[in-house]
């Protein structure tokens, strides 16, 4: 009933995003449940790879996505200016611009109004190619082990990281506190599940009460 309640909120909201990261972990949940190995390398590639191969998003993506929603949507404008910065800055490609630039520059006029406000444009402008394959290695393990840890709960930890990047990458504003507080309500949310799980051993109550030698 919850998952319905979700989901009938997430389609009558007034963005798409919320259902977007639903349909997304709904699918890695159940590819997870079907096959538990198979499901935690898909998670933990894909993730990885799309912050490690981002930069060709703009330059690749751009013409396919174009032909598919029309030049005029507001996504091809943020291609585009993703795509300058690229071509007019290579070099920062490796380096970056520096923690929060991405943020700064939008009041200072560094970067046009319609750059991507997204955790892969933001990872890549701010710390270049050695912070994004950095962060893709740290994501890549960070799945991978979470995939080792009680089977039950696995599907939902995958379905929990897929959901969480995805919302990420099309642009919830990941600086602002409220997200650092959900995620840190999701991972309490599965440590007492994991913790609190019927099949854990527990010592037994007694009503006896020992008597002390004397």
């Amino acid at each position: 009933m919850l998952a319905v309640a979700v989901a009938v909120a997430a389609a009558l909201g007034p963005d798409l995003q919320p259902l977007i990261g639903l349909a997304v972990g709904a699918v890695i949940y159940a590819l997870t449940a079907a096959n538990l190995s198979l499901g935690v390398r898909v998670t933990a590639l894909t993730l990885s790879a799309s912050l490690a191969l981002a930069p060709l998003y703009p330059i690749i993506a751009r013409s396919v996505v174009a032909n598919l929603i029309g030049r005029t949507d507001p996504m091809i404008g943020s291609f585009g200016a993703w795509r300058r910065v690229i071509f007019n800055e290579p070099l920062r490609l490796i380096t970056g611009h520096g923690f929060e630039t991405s943020l700064r520059g939008r009041y200072a006029g560094l970067l046009p109004t319609t750059a991507p406000n997204t955790i892969l444009f933001e990872i890549w402008y701010d710390l270049g190619i050695i912070g994004a394959l950095a962060g893709a290695a740290a994501l890549y393990f960070s799945v991978t082990r979470s995939g080792r840890e009680d089977p039950p709960l696995v599907p939902a930890i995958m379905a929990a990281f897929a959901t969480a990047f995805t919302l990420a990458c099309l642009g919830v504003p990941t600086a602002q506190m409220w997200w650092f507080t959900a995620l840190v309500a999701v991972v309490l949310t599965f440590v007492a599940t994991e913790r609190g799980q019927f099949r854990t051993k527990r010592p037994k109550a007694s009503f006896l009460r020992p008597v002390n030698d004397r």
